[in-house]
This record gives C-alpha cells, structure tokens and sequence, in this order.
C-alpha cells in the first residue's frame, strides 16, 4: 500500500492445544512509533485491528512496517505473533545512471509511476510502472572541494628541511537549479562540464499527485589522470615492463620503463621516485 492508507489485519489468538483464546485481552505495538492499542479477541479467538499509515517526509520507502501482538495480561505466558505491510511513499519514482567522459559529466534520470498491481495479485514484486512524459522536475548541481591554504611552517626531519604547514577549507557552492520536463520516453538529461579535483552532486527532484517529494541524486569527481572507461590512456605515470609475466630469477635484468599518456615519462629535477 501507499503511505497514508490503511490496511485491516487479522489476528487470532489460541491455546497451545488449538482451542481459541476467546475474550482475550493483547497489545498491539507499531515498529514505525512505538504506539500501543489494546484490543480483545471475539468469541472464535479472533480479531481486526485496522493500521493506518502515515508518509514521513524524511522516511526511506518503500519500508516493512510491522505489528507485534502479545498478550495483554502479565499472567499469560509471553508469546508473540509478528506481522508486517509493505509501504510505499510517493507514487512517483526516479531511476538515474551516471557516465563521465573526461571533464564531461553526463546524468540521466527515469521519472516512472510506482505500480503496485503485480505485488497485490502476488505474479511479482516489481513495483515500477510506465515512465513519465512531461513530469515537471527540478535539477540541483552542487561542487563541492577543499582549498588548501598555508597556515605556517613545519621541520620535516626526514629530508632535515623547513616546510610550509597548510589548512583545509571545505566549499559547498550551488551552482545549478533549474526546471526540466521529461520527454517522451520519461527520461530527464543533464550534462555540463567539471573543473579538475571538484566533486559535483546532481539532485534531480519531483512531486508526485499526492504532492509528495521524491529524489533521486548522482556523484562526479574529475581529477587530471583520470581513465575512463572508453580510453585506458592516463595522465599519470605509470610503471610497465616489457614483456607479460612479471616472474624474473636472481640476476636477471628487469627491462621496465615509466609512461605517460602512452609515451615514456621523462619527469624533471624535482622527480622523485619510491620502489
């Protein structure tokens, strides 16, 4: 069900020979709040109990929401019987992937309807339906990254050296906020270009019939050197050997050479090298 409805539960109480427990009194205790109702078993041992749900803005969906019903005397042996609803949130969901060329960022997000039909006829559990043409949504950019800054001096003992000391300032700027609509197919693009040791969130959101928020949120880092999936070359040094297997005997010579963007790194004065 979706939050906000609410669903009846059956609950029959016996003794341990099966005869019903009629006139009993329990307690019924909610996961979600911790609330409590007593309620009393019918003739037969049997009982409804009607659970309302509520949506929580803040809440993770869909979620098990669960009752535990005990005896309601402290006479009674303690026993419990345990029983749960899947709920849903908002009546809209989000799909998004993410892909990175380079500098290049690219963000693609699914707006779909959240069906339910195939979880309550029991023929699945999938809850996703058609996509959503012309779903207002809204997209947030955000960078994120640390500026260093000289803060002083410090001997390094090691190299028997003085060395600059620095601090790290965190930044969180929104860069981006605007409304997009979903095309036919229900599919939302955002593509835009990065700066070099920046991480970037998207946030791409939208509201539902019932005006209820559901997001869905995608993560890029670019820093230089950087493979990406279609292009294995990289801008940072890398140690390679001349031949497949790296299995050498005493005394043998090791033939290896340090690339850079596909060609031999020749690096300069202050380069230092650690084997």
């Amino acid at each position: 069900i979706f939050a906000g409805e609410s669903t009846n539960f059956t609950i029959s109480a016996s003794f341990f020979d099966g005869t019903p427990a009629k006139n009993m009194d329990l307690k019924v205790t909610e996961s979600v709040n911790g609330k409590t109702s007593s309620i009393k078993t019918d003739r037969e041992g049997k009982v409804v109990f009607n659970y309302a749900t509520s949506f929580g803005e803040n809440s993770y969906y869909p979620r098990h929401e669960t009752l535990t019903v005990t005896p309601g005397s402290i006479q009674s042996k303690v026993s419990e019987g345990n029983g749960y609803v899947y709920v849903f949130g908002p009546r809209t969901g989000i799909k998004t992937t993410s892909d990175q060329e380079g500098s290049r960022a690219k963000f693609t997000a699914e707006v779909f309807e959240v069906d339910l039909g195939d979880i309550n006829r029991g023929t699945g559990m999938e809850s996703r339906g058609k996509n959503l043409a012309g779903q207002v949504v809204t997209v947030t950019i955000r960078k994120k990254w640390w500026e260093k800054l000289e803060n002083g001096t410090y001997y390094d003992y090691v190299e028997k050296i003085t060395r600059p000391k620095f601090e790290y300032k965190q930044h969180d700027d929104q860069i981006l906020e605007k409304k997009e609509t979903s095309d036919v197919n229900g599919l939302v693009r955002v593509e835009f270009d990065m700066e070099k040791d920046r991480s970037y969130e998207v946030v791409i959101s939208a509201y539902d019939r019932d005006n209820r928020r559901v997001k869905g949120y995608g993560y890029f880092y670019y820093y230089e050197g950087r493979v990406d999936s279609n292009n294995d070359r990289t801008s940072t040094p890398t140690l390679t050997l001349n031949q497949k297997s790296n299995r050498f005997s005493l005394g043998q010579t090791v033939n290896l050479k340090v690339e850079q963007d596909g060609s031999g790194y020749t690096g300069n004065q202050d380069s230092k090298y650690l084997f």
